[in-house]
């Protein structure tokens, strides 16, 4: 985090793509860069190698990311399959907890794939092939598989499909038995090979949910640079979760998404407009990256949640939805 005066005070820094939710709708992150004390104010000039990126500022190496990076195959009884089917609706619920020493961060990472069928008079089911993931590019910490559940609507609610198997097989001689019989019952498995997890799902009716539940023991964090109103020692801990997009033109824009980030007590979000060139230079960083998970600005718009009303146990909640 450099020291160095980075735009001139008072100017407009506008950040491309990037954009805050608010109450009347998305706001694009646009303010005056903030006046803050450095080496050239004593006309003392960077050397090489010298970190020339503003305070608080992070890179899209560094940055703390979940990519929903999957395929999905869906047959019915008697319609012929569909392939590389995008699912209709995908949330996120991560939690952000303290770790055992000061400075370290876990989290607890639910993901919902929904998938809709396109015929709900017939049974469906719902085969997924997903990328397992680092969390960050420099693979200090990896999102692992700690739970799976499958969920049916039945009736407008949403059903747990309850499994206790054990072994692979059987799951996936259970699955294949409800599958190919008429019993009115559903299945679910899932297996991991490689890098590669593996869900099968059926049938169900018109929606079936299969929810995956992830652990990442460590987040990259680091301390804070307070910039004048700031007080205390406070540790920030970049984290994005990549929502799905397509063109309007695209049947993929159908899937409805949901974010929800839940932090620790005392959480708060970094301030944009104080932190106005930290947002302008994770923004060059993303950019410069290449068509990498968050790299494609062009492709890509990163939108900072908007903090939610209703709070559980004053751990501060943000959420975006669309």
């Amino acid at each position: 985090m450099s020291l160095f005066a980075p735009a001139l005070p008072g100017s407009m820094v506008e950040v491309p793509g990037f954009w805050q939710d608010t109450a009347e709708g998305l706001k694009a992150i646009a303010f005056p860069a903030p006046r803050l004390p450095s080496p050239a104010d004593n006309a003392i000039q960077p050397a090489e190698g010298d970190d020339l990126t503003a305070p608080n500022a992070t890179t899209a190496a560094r940055l703390n990311h979940v990519v929903c990076v999957s395929s999905a195959n869906v047959g019915y009884s008697k319609a012929a399959q569909d392939t590389c089917v995008p699912p209709s609706a995908l949330e996120y619920d991560a939690t952000v907890e303290e770790g055992a020493a000061p400075g370290d961060f876990a989290m607890t990472l639910r993901m919902t794939l929904e998938y809709e069928s396109a015929f709900p008079e017939e049974g469906m089911v719902v085969w997924v092939k997903k990328h397992q993931q680092l969390v960050n590019d420099e693979g200090t910490s990896e999102l692992l598989l700690v739970e799976t559940t499958f969920q049916d609507l039945v009736d407008g609610r949403w059903v747990p499909i309850t499994t206790d198997v054990r072994y692979a097989e059987e799951a996936e001689a259970v699955v294949q038995a409800v599958i190919t019989s008429d019993s009115g019952q559903t299945a679910g498995r899932v297996s991991t090979a490689g890098c590669v997890e593996d869900a099968k799902l059926g049938p169900v009716g018109a929606r079936g949910r299969i929810v995956l539940t992830y652990r990442a023991e460590r987040l990259y964090s680091y301390g804070e640079m307070g910039l004048g109103a700031a007080s205390g020692v406070r540790t920030l801990v970049p984290l994005a979760l990549q929502l799905p997009w397509a063109a309007l033109d695209n049947p993929g824009n159908r899937c409805a998404v949901r974010a929800a980030i839940r932090g620790p007590v005392g959480s708060v979000l970094l301030d944009p407009e104080a932190n106005v060139l930290a947002y302008r230079d994770l923004q060059s960083s993303l950019a410069a990256a290449g068509p990498r998970p968050f790299g494609d600005m062009c492709g890509h718009s990163a939108v900072l949640p908007a903090r939610a009303l209703a709070q559980a146990e004053d751990h501060p909640q943000w959420e975006f939805a669309r």
